[in-house]
């Protein structure tokens, strides 16, 4: 659980394979307020995933919710 945006939300990281069998990493945030939910998942190579993962965050913190 944690805070995103001021609202309730939560975060989770895992470690998967690709459609080809590489090595994938992937984040999913939940954010819950206004009555719905916003869902943001994240996937990206294991290799390249702390400059991705940075990124990643700007958008989910870029995001408002009406």
């Amino acid at each position: 659980p944690m805070r995103i945006g001021g609202a309730q939300g939560f975060e989770i990281r895992a470690q998967a394979a690709g459609l080809a069998g590489e090595p994938v990493t992937l984040v999913q945030w939940v954010r819950f307020g206004g009555g719905g939910f916003l869902r943001i998942v994240g996937v990206g190579r294991k290799e390249d995933w702390d400059a991705l993962f940075t990124r990643f965050r700007a958008v989910r913190d870029g995001i408002e919710l009406k």
